[in-house]
């Protein structure tokens, strides 16, 4: 099977326009607190979807999932895993303003929450937003695509449960830097994305 052709390149695939984006919504939010910036994909529900296969997952289902229509296992392809509200780590690649993350532990997970960006602009808001809300979340501004992948473990030296992906893989698609390799870098995401975790979302 041929592989599928390359994205055009575009500006949503460059590190300026993603501090740009982050530097205009960190301003928006200390003028108005309750303005948390952009919900990438909110258009297609993604952010809830990922949400909703989350907590099918999760053994220690409270009843507010019970009750949830929308979570109804038969919506959903779900894979034999299992996971556990109090100890489940996630590792959110390219985190943006922590939305998912926050998403998660309002839903009561309360496991390791680690969101990483290359942007300082995208970490500093979501550490904010996560502040405000009193969320135990971390956030590190992390290049995937450099270094070392344990590098982003943090305490988690093991890895992470579930790596979460809401848009990140989009966005280095549409990057036209290339590798040592003279690849297009989006070469290199899976086998860095993969590589110590149980699900990835």
């Amino acid at each position: 099977m041929a592989n599928p052709n390359h994205l055009e390149p575009s500006e949503l695939g460059t590190k300026e326009y993603w501090d740009n984006l982050y530097t205009r919504e960190l301003s928006n939010n200390e003028a108005d607190p309750t303005d948390i910036g952009t919900v990438w994909f909110d258009d297609s529900d993604a952010e809830q979807k990922m949400l909703q296969f989350l907590r099918l997952l999760a053994s220690d289902a409270d009843e507010q999932d019970s009750d949830d229509e929308d979570d109804d296992p038969a919506n959903f392809d779900l894979p034999d895993i299992t996971l556990s509200r109090e100890t489940t780590s996630f590792l959110d690649l390219g985190t943006g303003n922590g939305s998912l993350l926050s998403s998660l532990a309002t839903h009561n997970f309360s496991g390791p929450l680690h969101g990483i960006d290359y942007s300082p602009q995208s970490v500093a808001l979501a550490r904010k937003i996560a502040e405000a809300k009193g969320q135990p979340i971390t956030f590190t501004t992390w290049d995937l695509l450099a270094g070392p992948m344990e590098d982003a473990f943090g305490d988690q030296k093991d890895g992470y449960d579930v790596l979460l992906d809401k848009g990140t893989f989009d966005a280095i698609s549409l990057s036209a830097a290339t590798n040592e390799s003279g690849q297009r870098i989006m070469a290199g995401y899976r086998p860095r994305a993969t590589g110590t975790t149980r699900l990835v979302c």
